[in-house]
């Protein structure tokens, strides 16, 4: 629930927010004697997509660090939201390289559930007759 709640108003927000990324971006990299300037942003052509794979990439590298195998599908979900809109937009390199990250993220997956078929199901898992 909260994750649609999150994926709504970045879908509404999120030329604001990459604007204040990117802001921030540009000031740490000037404080540091680097010559940049703020880029002229366009607005988003798949807000909603590109919100979607923002907080699922949010959520998947938290459940990454916790050790959950719904990490992987996660992974999957946002490999293939990327692959369908770099292609869509053009982008044939950057299609690839996430085609090349679905196909590890489905052998985690598989390697995974692989891994937990072979262990035995722990007592406190297990029901009792």
């Amino acid at each position: 629930m909260l994750g649609a709640l999150v994926i709504g108003l970045m879908a509404v927000y999120i030329d604001a927010v990459f604007a204040a990324l990117t802001g921030v971006a540009v000031t740490v990299m000037q404080s540091m004697g680097v010559q940049v300037t703020m880029p002229t942003l366009q607005p988003d052509a798949f807000p909603f997509w590109d919100s979607s794979m923002m907080v699922l990439s949010m959520m998947a590298m938290i459940l990454m660090t916790r050790k959950y195998v719904e990490n992987w599908i996660l992974w999957v979900v946002v490999n293939i939201i990327s692959v369908v809109i770099f292609t869509y937009q053009g982008v044939y390199v950057m299609a690839l390289e996430y085609l090349i990250l679905t196909g590890i993220a489905l052998n985690g997956t598989w390697l995974w559930i692989k891994e937990a078929r072979q262990r035995p199901t722990p007592l406190y898992l297990q029901h009792r007759a």
